[in-house]
C-alpha cells in the first residue's frame, strides 16, 4: 500500500511539475529573434494558449448569456442586447465599398412595410416556438433599417446621395437629430431598460423610414404615381370593410384569429371591444375609431390633388366621389377629429389653391376672390358651429361627447405641473400616462393630446423639435408650392395640407399608430423639396 501511495504522489508531483514547467517555459520564452523592420512572431505556444482563453472567454459569456435570457425579464433582456446590436453596427461599419446597394431589396421592404403597416393590424403578432413575439411593423422596420445601414456602409454615392437629399432643408436635418438625440437622452436617464426600446423601435419605424422614404420617392414619378394609387385602393378596401364591420357590430376577424398569431387578451378586451356612439363606431384594421378617423382624414389631401388636376369630366366625376366616399367613412367611424380634418384638409388645400392661383393667373377674378373671402369663410364657420346645432353637435359634440371634453380639460390641467416638474427631457418615452395620473373610468391610464405626451415623454425640448419640425415643414411646402411653375396644381400643396391635418388631429389624439405613416410622407415632402431645389419638379 505504501508503494501504491508513493507511487501516485510521485505520479502527481511529476505532471504538477510538468504544468509548472510549460507554463514558465510559456512565459519566459523568447521570441525568435528578426530584422529591425519586421514584427516580431510569438511564441507558438501564446498563440495557443491565447486562442483557447479567447475562445473560453466566449463560450462563458454565451452561457452566461444564454442563463439570464432563460430567467430575466424582457426588458433587461432588451438591455443585454446592447452590445450585440453595437458589435453588428460595427461589422455593418466595417464591410467593404461594394459596387452595387441592395436597391431592389430596400424598395420592396419599404413598399411592403408601408402596404402591411395600414392593413395589418398592429396588435396581431406572429408567436413562433421557442421566439418573442414578432411585431410585422416592427419586423420590416427592422430589416429595413439593416438594408440601409449596409447601403450606406458599402456605397460612398449612397451616403452623398442621402445626404444631398435631406439636407434639401438643412433645419429640418437638425430637427430631426436633435429629436432623436432628446429621445436616447430622455431614455437614458429615465428607466432605460423600459424605455430604450421604444427609442429603438420608434427609430426603425420612425426617422429610417423618413431617410428611406426620401430616397425612395426622389427617384422620379412613377413611385410616388404608385404608391397614391395603392393608398387610394387601400381606402377604399378599408371603407367597404366598415360597412360589413358596421353590419356586423363588431371586428370581423376578432373570433378568427388563428394559433400562430398571438393576441394580448388585455388588449384585446380593452381596445377591440364594440364602441358605439348613437350607433357602431368602425375601426377596421385599427386599434381605435379615432385611429381609423384620423387616417381618412390623412386621405383626403392627396384625393384633392387629384381631383383639382382632373382634365376630363370622368375624372373629375370619380375623385369627387372618392372624396364623397371617405366622408361617409368619416361618419361611419363616429369620430369627431375624422371630420375636422376633412374640414382641415379641404380649408387649407384650397387656401394654397388660391393663392397660387392669384400669382400665377393675375388677370383672373377666382384667386383673389377666395382668398380674400378667407376670413370672412372662418367666421362663417364660427357663426354655424355657435348657432346650428347639428353643424356644433357633429364638429365639437354634444351631450354624448360631454364626458371626452372634460376629461381633455382635465388632463390639460394635471399635464401642466408635471411637464414644469421635468421640463428639458420629460419623463422617457412612454411615460407621460403616469407622469400626469389622468385614468379613465375603468382604471387606464389615459392621455388625449399628443402635445402633452410628447412634453410630458420628452419635455418641453421634445415638443419644440418635433412639431416644429412638422410645422417648418409645412410651411416649406406650401411655400414651394405657391412658387412652382406650370399650371398644375403641385404635389407640396397635398403633404403641407396632410401635416396640417396631423397638427389639428393630434390636439384630441395621442396614440402614435399613425406615426409610421406620418414619418413616410413628411420623407415624400424631403423628396419634394430636393426636386424643386435640383429643378425636376414632381407631376403627378
Amino acid at each position: 500500500m505504501t508503494a501504491v501511495a508513493d507511487f501516485e504522489q510521485s505520479w502527481l508531483r511529476r505532471t504538477l511539475r510538468r504544468a509548472g514547467t510549460g507554463l514558465y517555459a510559456l512565459a519566459t520564452t523568447r521570441q525568435r529573434p528578426v530584422l529591425a523592420d519586421y514584427f516580431p512572431q510569438r511564441s507558438p505556444r501564446w498563440r495557443l494558449a491565447s486562442k483557447t482563453l479567447l475562445l473560453g472567454v466566449m463560450g462563458f459569456v454565451a452561457m452566461f448569456y444564454g442563463l439570464l435570457s432563460a430567467v430575466m425579464p424582457l426588458q433587461i433582456i432588451l438591455l443585454m442586447s446592447m452590445p450585440l446590436a453595437i458589435l453588428a453596427l460595427l461589422v455593418i461599419w466595417a464591410l467593404p465599398e461594394a459596387a452595387t446597394i441592395p436597391e431592389k431589396s430596400l424598395s420592396y421592404v419599404f413598399f411592403a412595410f408601408f402596404v402591411l403597416t395600414i392593413v395589418w393590424p398592429n396588435y396581431l403578432s406572429i408567436a413562433l416556438p421557442g421566439l418573442p413575439w414578432i411585431s410585422v411593423r416592427r419586423l420590416l422596420g427592422a430589416i429595413a433599417t439593416i438594408l440601409f445601414l449596409i447601403s450606406l456602409s458599402t456605397s460612398a454615392k449612397f451616403r452623398s446621395q442621402i445626404w444631398s437629399i435631406a439636407s434639401a432643408e438643412k433645419l429640418f436635418v437638425r430637427l430631426l437629430i436633435g429629436f432623436g438625440i432628446v429621445q436616447f437622452i430622455s431614455a437614458l436617464i429615465n428607466q432605460p431598460a423600459l424605455r430604450l426600446g421604444r427609442v429603438l423601435d420608434a427609430q426603425m419605424t420612425g426617422t429610417v423610414i423618413l431617410l428611406v422614404s426620401a430616397w425612395y420617392f426622389s427617384a422620379g414619378n412613377n413611385r410616388i404615381g404608385k404608391w397614391l394609387v395603392t393608398l387610394s385602393a387601400i381606402t377604399v378596401g378599408l371603407i367597404v370593410l366598415s360597412f360589413f364591420e358596421r353590419h356586423a357590430q363588431q371586428v370581423l376577424w376578432v373570433n378568427h384569429i388563428p394559433s400562430f398569431l398571438h393576441v394580448d387578451e388585455a388588449y384585446i378586451e380593452q381596445s377591440l371591444k364594440p364602441r358605439f356612439r348613437g350607433s357602431y363606431r368602425a375601426v377596421t384594421t385599427f386599434s381605435n375609431p379615432l385611429i381609423y378617423g384620423e387616417f381618412l382624414a390623412f386621405v383626403v389631401p392627396f384625393v384633392l390633388h387629384y381631383l383639382m388636376n382632373s382634365r376630363k369630366l370622368m375624372q373629375m366625376v370619380f375623385w369627387g366621389g372618392m372624396d364623397l366616399l371617405l366622408l361617409i367613412g368619416a361618419f361611419v367611424s363616429s369620430a369627431r377629429l375624422s371630420l375636422v380634418g376633412f374640414i382641415v384638409a379641404h380649408g387649407f388645400y384650397m387656401f394654397l389653391w388660391a393663392v397660387r392661383r392669384w400669382q400665377t393667373h393675375k388677370p383672373g377674378l377666382i384667386g383673389p376672390a377666395l382668398t380674400l373671402m378667407y376670413p370672412a369663410l372662418i367666421v362663417t364657420a364660427g357663426v354655424l358651429l355657435v348657432t346650428v346645432d347639428a353643424f356644433r353637435i357633429r364638429i365639437l359634440g354634444g351631450g354624448a361627447t360631454q364626458a371626452s371634453n372634460l376629461a381633455r380639460a382635465e388632463q390639460f390641467n394635471m399635464a401642466l405641473p408635471a411637464i414644469i416638474r421635468k421640463p428639458l427631457f420629460g419623463y422617457g418615452p412612454g411615460g407621460s400616462g403616469q407622469a400626469i395620473g389622468w385614468k379613465s373610468l375603468d382604471g387606464q391610464l389615459s392621455v388625449d393630446n399628443y402635445y402633452l405626451t410628447i412634453s410630458a415623454d420628452y419635455g418641453v425640448t421634445g415638443l419644440v423639435l418635433f412639431f416644429g419640425m412638422i410645422a417648418m415643414m409645412t410651411w416649406w411646402l406650401s411655400r414651394e408650392g405657391i412658387r412652382a411653375p406650370g399650371t398644375r396644381s403641385p404635389l407640396a400643396f397635398a403633404v403641407a395640407a396632410f401635416l396640417a391635418v396631423f397638427l389639428t388631429t393630434r390636439t384630441v389624439l395621442s396614440t402614435p399608430d399613425n406615426n409610421p405613416l406620418v414619418y413616410l410622407v413628411l420623407g415624400l415632402g424631403v423628396a419634394l423639396l430636393y426636386d424643386a431645389r435640383h429643378d425636376r419638379r414632381i407631376t403627378i
